[in-house]
């Protein structure tokens, strides 16, 4: 077979080009460290690669919520383990108010603390978390969820969310416990009423919290509700007190005077202020309380029955009520801490498998995608080697010639 100069010129181009070649590429995997730089060299490999980086990635987003979670849970539950002590010194207050030698400054100074208690409950309430939502807000995390309303009484304004994140794949958790069920659907041992202002009222009439007088008129009265209605009559302002389920008036175009007690069906409220016509007030019973309205009942009684047989024993139901219900809240508040015990566990165990899982999928990464440094530089020399070899060889054959025999 006779060949000829140009194809022995051309296989030799050929052949020092895939030598360059294979040697580029080994320069290559030294220099970035990688076994596999194109999907080419090893799809099997390749496709998993792609795989296992996508794991990591998503990790590293579980882990970064994660830390946010544990921050948030953390701080709910130094916010409840503050709660609680503030729960247990309003208890020590109660006890001591229900002492019967208690002087009327004595309980005034039992009733400040009990404020100063309460408005550091508030505060706890209204505690936000590491990005400045409010952790018991529900899904309204950026509004404020507990403030005054126009009668000074503390109410809820958030709603019943529960926020939830996903932690790892098919792992959701709960990341926040609503106020209402916190701080304002707290069971009563026994019946109870709460007073509210409506929203639409344009005077500057406000409504205290009330204390039950009477419990048994009360309990015969319960479970329906009061209506406290405001008119103006000759230039003076009067109110009327009437069932809202039966429409049934208890006290009919009475003369307002700011702060006066009303006392009705073993309960009694006061209005203050300058209430307009046709302004309105509701007295709902039920078997809920909040702890702000506890306190505000406890602070209330403190100040408003009077020193004597009847107002001690009408005090002590006070006291009895708001014992109950404390209990009820400390209960609750054990309750939910618990929860967040149990998902900051969670968050911890879940933390832990996506390290050992990272782990895992990071040798696995470098056994498919790193160079092994030793035979590449060994391979690289053999290359090197080669490819000289060829190129001297080359260089000799190409001078081959009849002409030199000549």
């Amino acid at each position: 077979m006779r060949v000829s100069t140009s194809q022995i010129f051309n296989q030799g181009i050929q052949q020092f080009q895939n030598l360059n070649a294979q040697q580029a590429r080994t320069q290559e995997q030294v220099a970035t460290g990688k076994e596999v730089l194109s999907p080419s060299d090893d799809p099997v490999a390749s496709t998993r690669i792609v795989q296992l980086k996508d794991d990591l990635a998503r990790s590293e987003q579980y882990q970064d919520t994660l830390d946010m979670t544990q921050t948030r849970l953390e701080r709910e539950d130094g916010t409840l383990s503050s709660y609680t002590d503030a729960l247990a010194r309003t208890r020590e207050l109660m006890v001591q108010a229900g002492s019967g030698s208690l002087s009327e400054s004595d309980r005034e100074s039992i009733a400040q603390e009990l404020r100063q208690v309460k408005g550091q409950m508030v505060s706890l309430a209204n505690t936000q978390g590491p990005e400045g939502e409010f952790l018991f807000a529900g899904f309204q995390g950026g509004e404020k969820p507990f403030g005054e309303d126009v009668s000074g009484n503390i109410e809820y304004r958030g709603d019943s969310g529960e926020r939830s994140v996903q932690i790892d794949d098919g792992v959701t958790i709960k990341v926040n416990d609503n106020g209402r069920e916190t701080f304002e659907a707290i069971p009563s041992d026994r019946p109870t009423f709460n007073t509210r202002a409506a929203q639409n009222n344009e005077g500057s009439g406000r409504i205290s919290s009330g204390v039950v007088t009477n419990r048994e008129e009360f309990e015969q009265f319960y479970p329906d509700d009061l209506v406290v209605t405001f008119d103006e009559v000759s230039g003076n302002t009067e109110y009327t007190v009437k069932s809202q389920r039966t429409g049934e008036e208890f006290i009919s175009g009475e003369d307002y005077v700011s702060g006066n007690p009303i006392e009705v069906n073993g309960m009694r409220f006061e209005v203050s202020g300058e209430p307009k016509k046709d302004d309105s007030f509701t007295v709902t019973s039920g078997d809920q309380q909040s702890i702000f309205g506890t306190m505000e009942k406890m602070i209330e009684g403190l100040e408003t029955h009077p020193n004597t047989p009847e107002g001690r024993e009408a005090l002590e139901d006070t006291i009895d009520q708001g014992l109950a219900n404390l209990q009820n809240a400390e209960d609750r508040a054990t309750e939910i801490q618990a929860g967040v015990g149990t998902r900051l566990n969670t968050v911890e165990s879940t933390k832990e498998f996506l390290k050992d899982s990272d782990l895992l999928a990071q040798e696995t990464l470098s056994d498919l995608e790193d160079v092994d440094y030793a035979e590449a530089i060994s391979r690289l020399t053999q290359q090197n080697f080669t490819l000289q070899a060829a190129q001297q060889s080359f260089a000799r054959i190409s001078r081959l010639s009849l002409f030199d025999a000549l």
